[in-house]
């Protein structure tokens, strides 16, 4: 009985190895109180302190627009955003940005509030923007809506280390709308 459970351990430890090595996002295992937990990929990023997020919102007055910066650094980036509006809003996505200023620094948070440490991703608001090189698609929401969230067919997306992005948060209506947005991300060498 204890040579099997030496082996299961063993086997285990190995499974992982590769899969680190590989840095293959699946389902992680651990063994606890003689019970196997399984917990996601994503949620074992935030128990690492490689999950990183932004909380917090805009107003826009009447036709005003601005943009959410992304700048990725050396790694390739999981991003999952969200965003909601009190009134008509439209929302674009695009790569390879030119920019005129940065605007103001976000701030963002380890989701593990135990860790210490940067991460390679800067995020900025700003007024103005040159150019959009890659347009990957434009939405327009009505009163009381949200972009994204937990249908990640429309706001996941793996992006390219050392790129620039642009969220542009438009107001439709005629009077000041709030704009909040959540960006969720972790780094890595992958695809």
């Amino acid at each position: 009985m204890k040579n099997n459970l030496v082996i299961i351990f063993i086997g285990f430890f190995l499974i992982l190895g590769v899969i680190f090595a590989m840095q293959t996002p699946v389902n992680l295992s651990y063994i606890t109180n003689s019970q196997v937990e399984t917990i996601s990929f994503e949620h074992n990023q935030v128990h690492r302190g490689e999950m990183w997020s932004i909380y917090n919102y805009t107003v826009l007055g009447n036709g005003d627009t601005k943009y959410l910066l992304f700048y990725t650094g050396n790694k390739s980036v999981h991003l999952i955003f969200r965003l909601t509006n009190e009134l008509e809003a439209e929302f674009t996505f695009c790569e390879n940005i030119s920019v005129v200023n940065n605007g103001t620094k976000l701030s963002y948070f380890n989701r593990n509030r135990n860790f210490i440490g940067e991460n390679g991703v800067n995020a900025y608001i700003t007024d103005t923007i040159s150019s959009c090189d890659v347009f990957f698609g434009s939405s327009r929401f009505g009163d009381k809506n949200q972009f994204g969230g937990e249908d990640r067919s429309i706001n996941e997306y793996v992006l390219r280390k050392n790129t620039i992005y642009a969220l542009k948060l438009e107001n439709i209506a005629t009077i000041d709308n709030t704009i909040n947005f959540y960006f969720e991300w972790y780094e890595g060498n992958f695809g």
